[in-house]
């Protein structure tokens, strides 16, 4: 396709595009300078009525994430058997720490079913917006028959004074803030997760049982880290 065959407002918006890339570049603050993370990297021992016991980073996470990424992961239990796990990934001056766990979670055999935004109250007043995935993972019994597991997983993005559910708003919120507020933020990856027990022995919850109840614990727990909202 020759140039002259091109709308000249797409020329234009190309020009523009431009114009602004340099811009930024031109007005981008020293990247050495990071803002204080939003959250504090400190689980409870206990919270409603869950017990919480540590977690260690797996290997592939200490090998394959820069060295100055800090984990906190803690899986919690409650009297009745119910189990949520946890966990933040705090990064540090690699924005390499953070990821879309769209791209990760296949290699752990999920699959993703579908995702959608989910709005948790939570118990100190304040109202975020978490990603909901629902995940499958086949998993074979004794007697060599597979069957299906299913899971919820909720995780969302804590910078400086920003919290978002989605990996695109996060990209643009590094870009814009670090441009126009002159802030490099300290990303923190947050994830509740938790199996649906239905079918699997006690206690069994089904689906919105189990939503309903991993909704309620990130009420609570969530005031106890987080600090931007």
């Amino acid at each position: 396709m020759s140039t002259s065959s091109v709308p000249l407002w797409k020329i234009i918006v190309v020009l523009l595009f431009g114009g602004i890339l340099l811009a930024i570049c031109f007005k981008t603050p020293d990247a050495t300078t990071i803002s204080d993370p939003g959250v504090k990297m400190d689980l409870p021992h206990k919270i409603g009525g869950y017990w919480g016991y540590h977690l260690d980073p797996t290997p592939a996470e200490v090998n394959g994430l820069p060295s100055d990424t800090e984990f906190v992961r803690k899986n919690y239990e409650s009297s009745e058997g119910d189990q949520i796990m946890c966990s933040i990934v705090l990064s540090g001056a690699n924005k390499r720490s953070i990821h879309r766990p769209e791209a990760c979670l296949p290699g752990q055999g999920w699959t993703i079913k579908s995702g959608e935004i989910l709005p948790i109250e939570l118990l100190n007043g304040q109202k975020i917006e978490v990603m909901n995935l629902t995940l499958a993972r086949p998993v074979q019994l004794p007697n060599g028959q597979k069957k299906t597991l299913f899971s919820y997983y909720f995780y969302w993005f804590v910078g400086h004074n920003r919290t978002t559910p989605q990996h695109k708003s996060r990209i643009f919120y590094t870009s814009w803030d670090r441009v126009f507020k002159h802030e490099n933020h300290r990303w923190a990856y947050c994830i509740i997760h938790s199996k649906v027990t239905q079918g699997w022995g006690l206690p069994e919850k089904d689906a919105n049982q189990t939503l309903e109840m991993m909704k309620k614990f990130a009420s609570e727990i969530i005031p106890t880290f987080q600090k931007s909202f």
